[in-house]
């Protein structure tokens, strides 16, 4: 077992994002309420004294079972953007066996310069989201078809990427112009 001391406003944040009570409710150290928790015992050769806090901030001893079970811990390793180029009329490299080499999981379709972006496959904004004709799955689905049959988890993303390629329209005109078409256009790519 290993002895972590954790910064209470640390794990008080924690705690009121996962719901759990207590913890918040624990005031910071100077304030009238119950009596912070006390250091563990200094070990040989460590110093002794009290450790400087910031005002306000207050230390909690946490301890962590780091005994191995019979569970196998899941990998995720994950990158942003791949196995094939950004830009697919480039001659940069398919990073699939690099991939594997180094054990991705998981891809996240994120900022491939086009291919996955929402202004890609749905180019008019204006055009009825419910018609198969309103969509341009060309690159698209070549690139998500090499992250799923190569073995690799996609993360879809729905958006646009950030950065520009030269044949890319300009950020602002990829912005969504028509939120219900938008909205329901991310439904059909998702299905």
């Amino acid at each position: 077992m290993k002895r972590l001391l954790v910064s209470l406003s640390l794990l008080a944040s924690l705690s009121l994002s996962c719901g759990l009570s207590g913890v918040a409710d624990l005031p910071p150290t100077g304030t009238p309420g119950p009596p912070s928790v006390a250091p563990p015992p200094p070990t040989a050769g460590a110093q002794s004294g009290p450790t400087a806090l910031p005002p306000g901030r207050a230390e909690i001893l946490l301890t962590v079972d780091a005994v191995p079970t019979d569970e196998t811990i899941r990998p995720l390793l994950g990158v942003n953007g791949g196995p094939l180029p950004a830009d697919l009329r480039s001659d940069n490299p398919v990073l699939i066996e690099q991939y594997r080499a180094v054990g991705v999981t998981l891809i996240r379709t994120h900022d491939l310069g086009g291919p996955l972006d929402m202004a890609t496959m749905y180019p008019d904004q204006d055009a009825d989201s419910h018609d198969p004709a309103s969509y341009d799955f060309k690159d698209s689905d070549w690139v998500f078809a090499a992250i799923v049959e190569n073995g690799f988890e996609p993360y879809l993303r729905l958006g646009d990427s950030w950065g520009l390629a030269p044949d890319m329209p300009a950020l602002a005109s990829r912005a969504p112009t028509n939120p219900d078409h938008w909205v329901q256009a991310a439904v059909e790519v998702v299905r």
